[in-house]
């Protein structure tokens, strides 16, 4: 969890607050935490999952530069695939709702 005053107003994870900051230092666009294709952060869903089933999830792509289709892995295990885009400023969107991934991660953990 952020430390106190380490947690941005978008509810980022502290990984992100990093990216924010080298963002900032170098003039970049804002900076965009990813989402899922309902708007929902990442992470607002990605925490409290991984608190209710005492399990590390993450996003990681296998194939090559440029393929859109990512893992999600379940403690480095990989349980399905999502595609995802990058737009223009670099922010990533995962495209399946947050209440979809939600469905598919408890699927898979049940």
């Amino acid at each position: 969890m952020p430390e106190d005053g380490d947690s941005p107003s978008d509810g980022s994870a502290p990984p992100w607050r990093a990216a924010e900051r080298t963002f900032e230092e170098h003039g970049l666009v804002e900076y965009t935490p990813p989402r899922f294709a309902d708007g929902v952060g990442v992470y607002e869903v990605l925490v409290p999952l991984e608190e209710e089933f005492g399990v590390d999830i993450d996003f990681v792509g296998y194939g090559e530069a440029g393929d859109d289709t990512w893992y999600v892995r379940v403690d480095a295990t990989p349980v399905t695939t999502v595609e995802r885009e990058r737009r223009i400023g670099g922010e990533t969107v995962y495209l399946l709702d947050s209440d979809e991934f939600r469905r598919l991660v408890r699927e898979e953990l049940a």
